[in-house]
């Protein structure tokens, strides 16, 4: 768990490098580096919407808590927001790449794993904080 502005500053910055070295990365390999702008912006953009769309969320029912209503709920839409950003990144890198469906989805699972391998290593005390 975040537990600090100062370790959700580290996450996000953390989380944004890698987002764009691997896509850059995986441009390269794909010999589409002229791609980086649109695709970097296409990623980052629906990023900053999906944190848009689960702020209010997050600040008024907080699911650890038992804050608001219905925890339930809350735990519900953090899920169905999280597999969205993951379907929409793939679709991304999809089109980006001109790939197909699977190989776009196994690369957004790399890209997750990586962030779930790096984000302990920051020495921040989010520990055992997963995307």
């Amino acid at each position: 768990m975040i537990t600090s502005w100062e370790d959700a500053l580290i996450q996000a910055l953390v989380q944004s490098t890698m987002l764009g070295a691997s896509l850059y990365l995986f441009l390269l390999v794909f010999k589409k580096p002229e791609r980086w702008l649109q695709s970097a912006s296409a990623l980052y953009g629906c990023s900053a919407l999906m944190v848009v769309i689960m702020l209010p969320v997050l600040k008024f029912f907080d699911p650890e808590t038992a804050l608001g209503p219905n925890p339930d709920f809350t735990t519900l839409l953090v899920i169905t927001v999280s597999l969205w950003s993951f379907i929409v990144t793939a679709f991304i890198l999809k089109e980006t790449l001109d790939i197909g469906k699977f190989a776009s989805f196994w690369m957004t699972v790399l890209l997750e794993v990586m962030i779930v391998i790096v984000i302990p290593l920051t020495g921040s005390s989010m520990g055992n904080f997963a995307s």
